[in-house]
C-alpha cells in the first residue's frame, strides 16, 4: 500500500475485465488465484442460465476438455464461479420465488464448501474515488472517478466489492478492483521479456512462477474462457441429454505424467534436427487442423510443406554430394564463402518449417506463438529477399 494507507483489514485483490456490461446480473467465472485473491474472465448473465447447477455442469464440461488441457495448466486450473454480479430484486412470483430459493440454498452451499466467495456490484461513479499519482516520485491522491480517464467509458460501471466469504466466515476486507482490458486477441501480458531464440530452452524463472505473472496468465485466457463457456451452456440448452462428466481419481501414472513440466519446443534437443522429422511433424498437425482451415490457410501450409519437401531433397543431395567428394576437398570447400552461404540458406529452408510448427503449436496469444510468429516472419523475410536478388542477379 502507498505511504500512510496502512489498514487493520485483509486486503481482497479482484482483476476484472473492463468490457463486462454492468447493468447486468449473473454469476463471476474466474479463478482463484490464492486466499483474497481473484481473476474474473467473465460475467454469465442470469438470464442465461436460470438454474446455477447447469453452469455447473458447462464448467465441468469445459473443465475436462481435452482441447483446453493446455489453457487449464497456463491457468493454473480450470475456472469456477467465484460468486454473484450485481445481484438484483424481482417481483415477488411463484416463478421468481422458486428461482431465488434455488439460487439461495446453491450460495449459501458455496460460502460454507469455498476459500473464496464474493459478492459484487456496480457502484456509484460520483461517490466512488481513485487512487493515482502523476510521476513515480509523487504521493498517491484521491480524487472522484468521474475525472478519471482510466475509467471504462461504457456505461461508467465501476465494480466494487460488497460481500466477501471464506469456508462460511464472512470478512470485513477493503478492496481493490484492477481493471484489464486486451487490446486483441493476439496480445498477451507477461513479466517475462520475450525471446526470439527459438533454438534456446524456455528456461522456468521466479518471475515466470510469480503470483503476477499466474494472474496474466488467466488474464490472457479470460477471452478464450469466456468463448468456451458459453459454448458449453448452450451446448446443454441444446442438447440436455449431456451428461456432465464426473471427476475422477488420477492413477499414481497419471500424476507422474501430469507432474510440473516446461513445454517442450519442437526445437529442444538439436539445432541440426534431420528435416525429415520436421516435416513429420508438419504433416501430423496439418492433418488435425486440415478440416477447419479456409483456402488461404490452407494455402499458406501448402506452402510451407513444399518448401520443407524441398528441405529434405536439399539436404539429401548436400549429404550425398559431400560424401562423394575426397576429405580434404571437402574441408576446403566448407570454408569458401559460397558454401557457408548456401548452406546457411538450407538451414533457413529447414527452420522455417519448424518455425510454422511453433506458430501453431499453442493459441494465439501464447509467449510460445508469439516467439516463433516473430522467427517465422524473419526468416520469410530473408529467404524472399535472397530470392529476389538472386533473380535480380
Amino acid at each position: 500500500l502507498p505511504r500512510g494507507m496502512a489498514s487493520e483489514h485483509p486486503i481482497a485483490r479482484v482483476f476484472w475485465p473492463s468490457h463486462c456490461d454492468g447493468n447486468t446480473s449473473g454469476y463471476l467465472i474466474g479463478w482463484n488465484i490464492r486466499s483474497f485473491i481473484g481473476c474474473v474472465a467473465c460475467v454469465v448473465s442470469s438470464e442465461e442460465v436460470r438454474d446455477p447447477q447447469e453452469l455447473e455442469n458447462a464448467l465441468a464440461l469445459v473443465a475436462n476438455d481435452s482441447a483446453l488441457k493446455d489453457i487449464h495448466e497456463y491457468c493454473s486450473g480450470p475456472p469456477m464461479i467465484l460468486g454473484l454480479w450485481n445481484p438484483l430484486e424481482q417481483e415477488e412470483t411463484e416463478e421468481n420465488e422458486a428461482n431465488c430459493s434455488l439460487v439461495k440454498s446453491f450460495v449459501d452451499r458455496k460460502k460454507e464448501s469455498n476459500n473464496f466467495w464474493i459478492k459484487m456490484s456496480i457502484r456509484n461513479s460520483a461517490t466512488a474515488q481513485c487512487l493515482t499519482r502523476s510521476n513515480r516520485n509523487e504521493d498517491y491522491q484521491f480524487h472522484h472517478a468521474k475525472h478519471s480517464a482510466a475509467l471504462p467509458s461504457a456505461k461508467n460501471a465501476i465494480p466494487h466489492l460488497n460481500e466477501l466469504s471464506c469456508f462460511g466466515y464472512q470478512y470485513v476486507a477493503d478492496s481493490q478492483v484492477v481493471l484489464y482490458r486486451l487490446p486483441s486477441p493476439q496480445h498477451y501480458f507477461s513479466c517475462v521479456p520475450l525471446n526470439l531464440d527459438i533454438f534456446q530452452s524456455e528456461e522456468p524463472s521466479k518471475i515466470n512462477q510469480s503470483e503476477l505473472e499466474q494472474t496474466l496468465h488467466q488474464v490472457n485466457c479470460s477471452l478464450i474462457i469466456e468463448r468456451e463457456v458459453r459454448k458449453a451452456i448452450q451446448r446443454f440448452k441444446e442438447d440436455s441429454s449431456i451428461v456432465p462428466p464426473q471427476k475422477q481419481e488420477k492413477t499414481e501414472e497419471e500424476e507422474e505424467t501430469d507432474s510440473p513440466q516446461e513445454d517442450q519446443d519442437p526445437t529442444d534437443g538439436t539445432v541440426q534436427q534431420d528435416a525429415r522429422e520436421i516435416h513429420k511433424k508438419l504433416t501430423e498437425l496439418f492433418e488435425t487442423r486440415k478440416s477447419k482451415l479456409s483456402f488461404l490457410s490452407s494455402f499458406a501450409w501448402y506452402f510451407v510443406i513444399l518448401v520443407s519437401l524441398g528441405s529434405i531433397v536439399a539436404q539429401e543431395l548436400w549429404n550425398k554430394t559431400f560424401k562423394l567428394l575426397p576429405v580434404s576437398l571437402v574441408g576446403i570447400l566448407k570454408s569458401t564463402a559460397t558454401v557457408q552461404q548456401l548452406h546457411m540458406r538450407l538451414k533457413f529452408s529447414k527452420f522455417l518449417p519448424l518455425a510454422w510448427i511453433g506458430m501453431h503449436e499453442k493459441w494465439k496469444n501464447h509467449p510460445h506463438t508469439r516467439r516463433f510468429t516473430v522467427s517465422f516472419y524473419n526468416l520469410f523475410t530473408s529467404i524472399t529477399i535472397d530470392t529476389i536478388l538472386g533473380i535480380l542477379c
